[in-house]
């Protein structure tokens, strides 16, 4: 009778240390994830978000147009763009409501970025408003080919 109470208790020990190994482990999967605060809705109609391609560029676009002077495709003076990891380029105004970074050279393929735009240095905003923090993945860049040369279906024919 010991030995069957004996076996019980190392098998529950065995089942909690599974569990617990189990949870820790899970607990590393969990991913971060960028949510926008829905107040940014007044200031920002769009921003680049989601999968791009690696010759995209990162657009702002604002919800009302822009009240100071701009110069298109001039480059933006203030880091209004900042990314992490960092890519090198430069801001520019497309419209009144559209600012657009252009990396310098192509993204990394595969590689997920966090952005951050501050708002504050083209506008006067609340507080929670300075600065919107999104994120976006480059597609990564796959091809696959497979050659079995040319076949017939019978070999009487010869057409291919």
């Amino acid at each position: 009778m010991k030995s069957i109470f004996g076996i019980r208790r190392i098998a529950r020990a065995g089942i909690l240390l599974i569990l617990l190994f189990s949870l820790v482990q899970c607990r590393g999967l969990k991913r971060k994830t960028q949510v926008v605060s829905p107040a940014f809705t007044e200031k920002i109609a769009a921003f680049t978000s989601g999968i791009i391609s690696s010759e995209s560029t990162i657009q702002v676009v604002l919800a009302e147009e822009y009240p100071g002077q701009i110069s298109r495709n001039t480059p933006v003076e203030d880091n209004i763009f900042r990314f992490k990891p960092d890519i090198a380029g430069k801001a520019f105004w497309l419209d009144n409501r559209t600012l657009e970074f252009r990396p310098d050279q192509r993204l990394i393929s595969g590689q997920k970025y966090s952005a951050r735009f501050y708002l504050s240095k083209l506008m006067k905003v609340p507080r929670e408003l300075t600065r919107l923090e999104f994120g976006f993945t480059v597609v990564k860049q796959d091809f696959t080919m497979e050659y079995e040369g040319y076949q017939t279906p019978r070999e009487d024919d010869m057409v291919y």
